[in-house]
């Protein structure tokens, strides 16, 4: 079941005894519910997969994606924000690397020799996943004159400048699970005679999240709100989420 822009803002309201919604303006709602939104997709990628629980919050924006490797550099989806794993795809004798069969880099009908040899073996091969290290780790090992990384303990690493390397740099192609942007969300009004707002669905750009963020952005937003009518600064907002402690 999905969490919907309007029963939150029922519940922060109820919480905070006020029985006219015009104490809490809709763009103001948005910016809080965006804000705590991208907070606790934030959060969830700190701590997972170390709670199991993590993954029932935060499923809706996990994304799974073959992605090709370039020049030993793995280029990050549009839509990426955090990534939670990598993993190859090798041969049973760690021989090499394998391919997926409808990625080929040249005309599918006429494939390179290697390529028919990647796409034989993956239909056989295993997956291994891919060890992501600190830059520092990644200099050492890269440059280790005999105990460098192979396929059997491939690593990565994240350059900001560069996207993701990863070691052996001759993979063709990885698996990458990821965590996805959210997108913006906007709830959908209309005025009333007495300065109040009703609910519009037809016009809101709704919540991603399932019922079980509910407690988790209930508390983000309703701190927010009660910053909001003690006229506090915008900008301590994200300062402020911090100190709730939702895991």
């Amino acid at each position: 079941m999905l969490l919907t822009m309007d029963s939150l803002l029922r519940k922060v309201l109820s919480q905070a005894h006020v029985e006219q919604n015009q104490h809490y303006p809709p763009h103001i709602y948005d910016e809080h519910f965006n804000l705590a939104t991208k907070w606790l997709v934030d959060e969830c990628a700190k701590i997972f997969p170390s709670r199991q629980s993590v993954l029932e919050v935060i499923k809706s924006f996990m994304e799974y994606k073959d992605v090709r490797v370039q020049n030993g550099i793995i280029p990050l989806p549009e839509n990426h924000r955090h990534t939670i794993g990598i993993s190859i795809f090798v041969a049973p004798d760690y021989s090499c690397a394998c391919d997926r069969p409808e990625d080929f880099d040249n005309d599918p009908l006429q494939p390179t020799e290697l390529e028919v040899k990647r796409a034989r073996l993956k239909n056989r091969s295993i997956s291994k996943n891919v060890t992501l290290v600190q830059q520092s780790e990644w200099d050492d090992l890269t440059s280790h004159p005999y105990k460098k990384p192979t396929l059997k303990k491939p690593i990565a690493c994240i350059f900001a400048d560069e996207g993701i390397r990863i070691f052996p740099e001759d993979v063709p192609v990885v698996e990458l699970r990821y965590i996805r942007q959210p997108k913006d969300c906007k709830y959908g009004y209309a005025m009333n005679p007495d300065d109040t707002y009703s609910w519009n669905p037809a016009t809101t750009a709704e919540s991603e999240w399932g019922d079980t963020a509910t407690t988790y952005l209930f508390k983000a937003v309703n701190t927010l709100y009660a910053m909001y009518v003690r006229d506090q600064e915008q900008r301590d907002a994200a300062l402020e989420l911090k100190k709730i402690g939702l895991f």
